[in-house]
């Protein structure tokens, strides 16, 4: 996103995985944001429903759309860890894109 100068500003999440707090923390930290985890979990669909009650009139705008967001619990990021996961995004990518071929052979043995 931010190579596409479209960064976000915040993060909604959605499904089984934002019942662990401990997984959304380490989310919240890599990116360096605050993660809003909504009271039902199960909230995929809202972002279509939302987009669609643009597009007929239902809201008027994403202004509308924002205040209809379901309300939930907020993950605050621990900008030490950000800075260490930072530190390492680089070796990763380097990583992944040294072993990303060797990743696929894994599954054929």
């Amino acid at each position: 996103f931010k190579e596409m100068n479209m960064e976000p500003t915040r993060v909604i999440t959605a499904g089984g995985g934002t019942k662990n707090r401990t997984w959304m923390q380490i989310i919240s930290d890599i990116l360096g944001m605050e993660i809003t985890i909504p009271e039902d979990y199960q909230s995929s669909a809202y972002g279509d429903a939302m987009m669609a009650a643009i597009g007929v009139g239902t809201l008027k705008d994403f202004k509308d759309l924002k205040a209809a967001l379901p309300k939930g619990t907020v993950i605050k990021p621990n900008m030490e860890n950000h800075k260490i996961y930072e530190k390492y995004y680089k070796n990763f990518i380097k990583l992944y894109l040294n072993n990303k071929e060797l990743m696929h052979e894994l599954k054929e043995l």
